[in-house]
């Protein structure tokens, strides 16, 4: 969690341009909705997240065990995609941000059912 937030932290230190061209600095509403589904997504030995920054302003979260992610938008919308283990597509979908925090139960099972994978591998 620790590590997910400071590379959160980084992420909203970039500017306008960021990549060279005309991609947008990350926005309040992106920052405030990835921070509160970093917390609700809490689980002990999480699978580690990625957060990528998104050219909209927005902000990538994700998990590279099974691919799975949630894309959340400039204004805290988020686009959520979770992959079942055997490769079928169990969540896909564009939800508005009052509607994400439903979602979060589900993928907080999925990323326990992952976390318990990751443990038996080693």
């Amino acid at each position: 969690m620790r590590q997910s937030l400071n590379g959160l932290s980084r992420l909203r230190q970039l500017d306008d341009g960021w990549d060279g061209e005309s991609a947008k600095a990350l926005t309040d509403g992106a920052c405030v909705t990835a921070i509160s589904v970093l917390v609700a997504l809490a689980i002990p030995a999480p699978p580690s997240a990625q957060l990528v920054p998104l050219q909209d302003g927005g902000v990538q979260i994700e998990w590279h065990a099974h691919g799975n992610d949630i894309e959340v938008g400039p204004i805290g919308g988020a686009h959520v995609f979770i992959v079942a283990s055997d490769g079928a597509i169990f969540l896909d979908q564009e939800l508005p941000p009052p509607l994400l925090h439903t979602a979060i139960p589900v993928l907080k099972r999925h990323l326990m059912r992952i976390a318990c994978l990751c443990c038996d591998t080693l």
